[in-house]
């Protein structure tokens, strides 16, 4: 399960307008729609928020497609010449757990978040260098 946030999205939609915001939102789903596998699931899960779910052979393809998929969210989605960053969050679950869908979806939003706080950080200590 994959939990994607838009980074800063508020803002886009403050500064832009809401047009240029729905371009963003189309423009991010149809970078995670070439990323993704092609048995994966993509949906909208509400405001700037995506949600994604594939299942692997294994919790180490499940971990190394994740790690590749980091990579290329790293660089962030450019339209009309403005860059949109995003935060994954990434939750597994074993085939014989009793972990519900919707326990998955708060592992993956919580990891999410655990994505933005070190990214933010990352940017206040590499400012004050």
């Amino acid at each position: 399960m994959l939990f994607i946030d838009i980074d800063k999205f508020k803002q886009v939609n403050d500064v832009y307008g809401h047009q240029f915001g729905d371009k963003v939102l189309v423009a991010v789903a149809q970078k995670l729609q070439l990323l993704l596998p092609e048995q994966a699931v993509l949906g909208r899960y509400g405001g700037d928020e995506f949600l994604a779910f594939s299942c692997f052979p294994s919790q180490e393809d499940a971990r190394s497609f994740y790690e590749t998929l980091q990579s290329e969210l790293n660089k962030p989605v450019t339209l009309e010449d403005t860059n949109i960053g995003v935060s994954v969050g990434f939750a597994t679950k074993e085939c014989c757990s009793d972990i519900t869908i919707d326990q998955l979806i708060r592992s993956a939003d919580t990891e999410m978040y655990k994505v933005k706080r070190k990214a933010k950080l990352e940017s206040l200590f590499l400012s004050r260098c």
